[in-house]
């Protein structure tokens, strides 16, 4: 077999790879010829490497840039970006050459946080946006040489069951919900009947509400577009006394999706079901999950209702798939497999022969 070597000047070191081919004279010239395409390609990654090399950018430099990009990108995504740069400034010095950002210390960089202890999704989180920091550096800005992380070192997401509220505990919420203002009761129940994120909650105004139609229009931060979506009639006498007085403006008056969510956590420890893990967000999967696998919702309906793009989101990150739900869809699988075999068995004479 052919084999053929070069010296890659942004790992620098030597690299051998196999040509694939037996060894001819026929391979042998096209191979030499390949090798000679090869080269030009290399002189011109060397050239643009000493470019890279005196330009005076810096890490620092390159999250400047970043930020900039994504300053009108939903809080959730800018967090996630501090935060991955909180901690990617801890090993990387901000005044490095963007060169220092390679192959070999972003693959120490993943080994490290690998280390810590924090969830694996957490950890996991770090890595994603480092991906995406890898691929901002080498296809949009193109100051670093494409590489690719090695695949045993990259961090892996850990799937965790999906938390919905027990019938127990979803009926004590609203027991006791008269007890509350009735800013925190339409939000639980804005919640609860509609199951959309809490940013897009946030963003309906007063005067996009028609009670009539039962319509709601709002923009919505994730998707980046204005919505349009039914509610349910059990929300109008809900949402009327809000309007009425409210008149023009925000429908639910917290300032952010962070003290929504806290409002709700201390809700949940008032009536003693505070150690469960339930959040703000279990409104969201309790919804998609009742209306998929309880009340046999249209599946396609249910993903406008809660601003999925694809349904199969819907079914992996929302839907709990109970035992009892398994069995009732088997139900459907309605081959008569046991009568054909027992009709056709010669062994058994009476009914309780059978299997």
């Amino acid at each position: 077999m052919l084999y053929y070597g070069y010296y890659d000047s942004s790992l620098r070191k030597d690299v051998q790879h196999p040509a694939g081919c037996r060894d001819t004279p026929e391979n042998r010239k096209k191979l030499k010829e390949f090798l000679v395409r090869l080269n030009v390609e290399l002189k011109r990654k060397k050239e643009l490497l000493k470019g890279w090399r005196t330009m005076p950018y810096t890490i620092s430099d390159s999250f400047k840039k970043l930020e900039e990009i994504y300053s009108d990108s939903p809080d959730g995504t800018k967090k996630d970006i501090e935060r991955f740069k909180k901690k990617f400034l801890e090993y990387f010095n901000p005044n490095s050459p963007i060169s220092e950002v390679n192959k070999v210390n972003c693959e120490r960089f993943l080994l490290e946080i690998k280390k810590l202890k924090q969830k694996k999704n957490s950890i996991h989180a770090y890595g994603k946006r480092l991906y995406h920091y890898i691929n901002f550096l080498a296809n949009e800005e193109e100051v670093i040489v494409p590489f690719k992380i090695n695949k045993y070192i990259k961090t892996k997401p850990e799937k965790v069951p999906k938390l919905t509220f027990n019938d127990e505990d979803f009926r004590k919420i609203f027991e006791n919900l008269y007890k509350k203002s009735r800013l925190f009761r339409t939000t639980v129940f804005c919640l609860a009947y509609m199951g959309i994120r809490t940013t897009d909650l946030l963003s309906i105004l007063c005067e996009n509400i028609d009670l009539e139609k039962r319509t709601i229009s709002f923009y919505s931060p994730k998707g980046k577009k204005q919505r349009e979506i039914g509610f349910h009639k059990d929300l109008v006498p809900i949402l009327k006394p809000m309007i009425d007085d409210i008149k023009t403006g925000k429908l639910i008056s917290y300032k952010k999706p962070e003290h929504l969510g806290r409002a709700c956590t201390r809700y949940f420890e008032q009536i003693k079901i505070g150690g469960k893990k339930y959040v703000a967000r279990t409104f969201r999967k309790t919804f998609i999950t009742h209306c998929n696998l309880v009340f046999r919702m249209d599946k396609s309906i249910v993903k406008e209702l809660v601003g999925h793009k694809q349904a199969g989101i819907t079914d992996q990150y929302y839907t709990e798939f109970t035992v009892n739900s398994m069995k009732d869809e088997l139900k459907k699988y309605g081959f008569p497999l046991l009568d054909w075999m027992n009709n056709s068995d010669p062994n058994y004479y009476n009914e309780e022969d059978k299997i």
